[in-house]
């Protein structure tokens, strides 16, 4: 069972313990689909690395890190935003709709550089 939409708007910090809230989106999966959507929020940004390394580091302080093969994790973050991309493609609001040519402009040329090194 995975949360499925594990970010950072869905937690709270509480007396340094972590909750996640939310759990519409809760199905069977692997892991590594969760640490996906996770991270899929820190991908782009220039501490990404760093970012990684922590949460990496954090992780295996509990169990083993669940990605079966090399680019696993970036093929599964690229997936996430493929869903959001479909998300606000079809959305009936008004913001997402006026958001919705840029956001599939920034999708579309990070799937292109994913394709391009992969």
């Amino acid at each position: 069972m995975i949360h499925n939409n594990l970010h950072r708007w869905n937690v709270k910090v509480h007396e340094n313990r972590i909750y996640a809230l939310y759990f519409a989106d809760l199905l069977l999966g692997h892991p590594i689909q969760d640490i996906a959507t996770t991270l899929y929020y820190y991908r782009y940004s220039p501490h990404y690395p760093e970012r990684l390394d922590a949460f990496r580091r954090g992780y295996e302080s509990v169990r083993p890190w669940p990605e079966d093969h090399p680019e696993q994790l970036e093929g599964l973050i690229a997936t996430r935003g493929i869903l959001l991309a479909n998300f606000v493609a079809a959305s009936r609001d008004a913001d997402d709709r006026r958001m919705a040519p840029e956001y599939l402009t920034r999708i579309e040329d990070r799937r292109r550089a994913h394709l391009a090194t992969a």
